[in-house]
This record gives structure tokens, sequence and C-alpha cells, in this order.
């Protein structure tokens, strides 16, 4: 059964399989911010044709999909809204940039698509508390070496991306995307119990906040 292997350890017990699944979602998510760099979508000579103003207003969206996701984390269980992430990312960084570039000749189009990139982009957020779940044994300092190792990973994968693409592979990118999204998405639909029931309970933040 899946969920069952899912459970089991890897590497001798290093951490589970459910946790690679989960690690791969956090490691490709660089991709996205690459695969956007790829993106010509808005006309020569427009005020947001910038790389200045493309990335502020995806690091915008950035800043509001924390919230998005965070509030998302209170009702949907954690493997189906990592999953419908995975879905995300082939639709915003595969299917998107496929489109032809007379799709995006806007300056609202460019603003949009890039603000919605910066939302999906937080999402990796959820990837690296949830790698976490289940196994957090040997205290803060085998943590502090785990999100080393993942961000150092998430960082090659993206430097990587940008040398492939910048040298006329950005199919072989966009293939990558596709395979380990909809993989991952599949193999979360099919998490443990621990992941497919439990809801981020009411922390009281915003309340303690305004009290």
């Amino acid at each position: 059964h899946m969920t069952l292997w899912l459970m089991k350890p890897f590497m001798r017990g290093m951490c589970l399989r459910i946790h690679v699944v989960i690690a791969l979602c956090y490691i490709f998510s660089s991709i996205g911010e690459t695969m956007m760099k790829a993106v010509v979508v808005v006309q020569p000579g427009s005020t947001f044709a910038s790389e200045y103003v493309s990335w502020t207003t995806f690091y915008l969206g950035s800043f509001v999909g924390c919230f998005v996701w965070l509030l998302l984390s209170r009702g949907i269980p954690p493997n189906q809204l990592m999953a419908s992430s995975q879905m995300i990312n082939v639709l915003f960084f595969v299917l998107v940039p496929s489109l032809p570039r007379g799709e995006f000749h806007t300056d609202a189009t460019a603003v949009f698509y890039w603000s919605l990139s910066g939302l999906q982009s937080a999402s990796r957020m959820l990837f690296i508390i949830w790698n976490f779940n289940e196994d957090f044994h040997g205290g803060f300092q085998v943590a502090a070496r785990r999100i080393g190792i993942l961000e150092s990973l998430r960082m090659s994968v993206g430097w990587i991306s940008v040398f492939l693409i910048k040298n006329g592979m950005k199919d072989l990118v966009s293939m990558a995307v596709s395979i380990v999204s909809l993989g991952t998405a599949i193999l979360l639909l099919k998490a443990p119990h621990c992941y497919s029931t439990y809801c981020l309970p009411p922390t009281g933040l915003l309340d303690g906040l305004l009290s």
C-alpha cells in the first residue's frame, strides 16, 4: 500500500520516505523563480519592463502569499495544500511559459502573473515545516543541519536551472518541473493519516495583536 510505503525509513532511518517527497517539493521550488525570468511578459519600453519592478511585484505577492497559505492551513489538511501547490507549479511555471509570447503583452498581465507567481512561491514554507512532521529526533542541531542541506540543494537546483535556460534548454527544465510536481502531488495525496487529517489549530495570534 502506498501510504504504508511512504512511512518506511529512508537511507537506514535517516528520515521517512514521505519526508523525501516533501523535501523534493522544497528543493525544486526555486525553479519557479527561474522560469519567471524566462517569460517575456511586457512590451519593450514599458514602464514595467524592468527587473526592479518585476521582482518587487513578485516579492509583494510572496508576502501576501505567506498569510494566504497560513489561513488555508487552518481549514485544509497539509497534504492537500502541498499537492495543490505542486499542481499550481505546473500551471504557472510549465504551461504559462509555453504559451505564445503575444499572450503576455500588457503591463496588467505582467503584474498579475508576477504577483501570482510570488504568491505561489510562498507555499515553499509548507514543505520546510511539514518536512519535520513525525520526525524531530535529535533536537535543534539535527533540524538545523537538515534545513541547511535542503536550502543548499534548493539553491543548487535554482542555479542549474538558470544555466540550462540560458543555454537554450528551457524544455528540459519544464520537463523536470512537470515530472517532480506531478509525481510528488500524487504521492502527497496518498500521505499518511497525520498529513491528511490534521489542520492548523487557532493560534490566537491576531487576537493577541489586537488586544
